[in-house]
């Protein structure tokens, strides 16, 4: 298990989560997730200071409700079979289960603006 300390809000019921879903799943791994709030399909690149679809196909959608919802490594929570992590050499591969957590559980604390975020949400607590 590794549970990396830039993610300060999970709770014991997040780590407890994952490792039973792991273990009714069946799966090798179980990382927790949090749903993207930036769909790819929205996302450009510049080139000579003109927007260019990041998607291949460049097919931007009209509606936000039309996109499937896509997900995100949280960095919250990492449990996996030891030995299979030893062949494995990552949690990441197709047999990866997901633990979904909701977005104020989900906060990594990578610059000074997140950490500002983390501490308003404790603070509610």
């Amino acid at each position: 298990m590794v549970l990396q300390p830039t993610s300060p809000l999970r709770t014991a019921e997040d780590i407890d989560g994952c490792v039973r879903l792991c273990i009714e799943r069946g799966g090798p791994a179980c990382v927790s997730v949090t749903a993207v709030k930036q769909h790819p399909a929205w996302m450009f690149t510049l080139r000579e200071g003109r927007l260019q679809p990041l998607l291949a196909d460049g097919d931007t959608a009209t509606r936000r409700q039309d996109l499937p919802p896509l997900w995100t490594l949280n960095g919250a929570v990492y449990v996996a079979d030891v030995k299979w992590l030893l062949m494995s050499r990552t949690f990441l591969t197709r047999d990866t289960i997901a633990y979904p957590m909701p977005e104020e559980r989900s906060v990594d604390i990578d610059d000074e603006l997140d950490w500002f975020l983390a501490e308003a949400l404790l603070q509610q607590k």
